[in-house]
């Protein structure tokens, strides 16, 4: 709409005497082009390709059919000006979404584990944060699982670190395939993991996703001919008895080295002061 009302502007006035009028609705077009390829309209390039061309084809046709040949040739002018305009609003939008697409890259991956895709212990401790405001704010409760691997270590010195690497990748699969939807998963790092259990009723619920979890992870791994076989210890701390974000993953871990030195492949859930109710 813009770009037509100015181009009627030009239209009048070069149908009219008035050089400075003439002059003036020239350069309210050019400033119109210059303005929109360098704007925030500029990501999405058929704006100022648009609005330029209406702006452009107007006064150009205008003066390529005044009779004054100076008018004939800023009209000529014109149009080769319209196809570098074309040109640097393309490449503006694709040099943006670049841009774009390599923050969003460089965000992800500081957020994210590099071998399983998954959210990392930065990402993991936001989350934490989010929760403790959601239970302050609204009283929803939540529950945090720290999974720690048996015997991966011995994965590793078997097969090596190229098989070690695709068993992380396949219990990070499972475990995924193992969460409700707004419950989350990160790896902590090596072979620890954290879940975040949101919103939770209470110990059952979260007993309940231990054993889910517990049961996926020890099913064994076919892999490259190899039969795998890990247990995984899980640590279970509920908010608010337990506390909150940071002090609620330290007592989750906490109870998860218990139930590892309680025999491995078990569960501790965490209470008040000390972890205990191994099972």
């Amino acid at each position: 709409m813009m770009g037509a009302i100015i181009a009627g502007m030009s239209l009048r006035a070069l149908a009219g005497a008035d050089a400075g009028v003439q002059l003036l609705c020239l350069g309210l077009t050019m400033a119109t082009c210059g303005g929109q390829s360098s704007t925030r309209v500029a990501c999405r390039a058929w704006i100022p390709i648009s609005t330029g061309s209406i702006v452009l084809a107007a006064f150009a046709g205008g003066c390529l059919l005044h009779p004054d040949t100076s008018y004939q040739i800023v009209g000529g002018l014109l149009l080769l000006y319209w196809y570098s305009h074309f040109e640097a609003c393309r490449h503006g939008a694709q040099t943006i979404m670049a841009l774009h697409r390599a923050q969003h890259s460089l965000a992800h991956q500081a957020a994210h584990d590099d071998l399983t895709g998954l959210p990392n212990r930065a990402a993991f401790r936001e989350y934490l944060t989010e929760a403790s405001a959601r239970l302050k704010r609204f009283g929803q409760k939540y529950a945090v699982l720290a999974l720690d691997l048996d015997g991966f270590k011995q994965v590793n010195d078997m097969y090596g670190h190229t098989m070690g690497d695709e068993v992380l990748r396949r219990i990070a699969h499972r475990m995924l395939g193992t969460l409700r939807p707004g419950d989350m998963v990160a790896r902590l790092g090596g072979d620890e993991f954290a879940v975040l259990q949101v919103p939770v009723s209470g110990r059952d619920a979260a007993i309940t996703l231990a054993e889910r979890l517990m049961a996926e992870i020890n099913a064994p791994y076919q892999i490259e001919g190899q039969t795998i076989v890990l247990n995984v210890s899980i640590g279970i701390a509920l908010a608010p008895e337990c506390g909150s974000g940071e002090e609620l993953l330290r007592r989750a871990d906490e109870a998860s080295y218990k139930a590892k030195r309680a025999g491995k492949g078990r569960y501790c859930i965490a209470v008040s002061r000390a972890p205990e109710h191994v099972q």
